[in-house]
């Protein structure tokens, strides 16, 4: 969970921070770059989501982090 709500929080508030003084431009390098890292850390998350729900034996906070993933993976494929 902490690693799907901390990558969401450091990627829109770089992204929040750098459209407000107008320099944010997504097809640049550091917006490509800024975007996958936000990819692998969603689906580094999802995995691990994943890997608790089978390994845990509270399921329920597995099934949270995995509702955050998955939220997290429908934020990147939307764009």
């Amino acid at each position: 969970m902490v690693l799907s709500v901390g990558s969401m929080t450091v990627t829109y508030s770089t992204i929040e921070y750098l459209y407000r003084r107008g320099a944010w431009n997504a097809d640049s390098a550091f917006g490509q770059h800024l975007q996958m890292y936000y990819a692998w850390a969603i689906l580094a998350s999802l995995i691990l989501a994943i890997t608790g729900i089978f390994r845990d034996r509270n399921i329920w906070i597995s099934l949270v982090a995995f509702v955050l993933s998955m939220f997290g993976v429908l934020t990147v494929a939307t764009g």
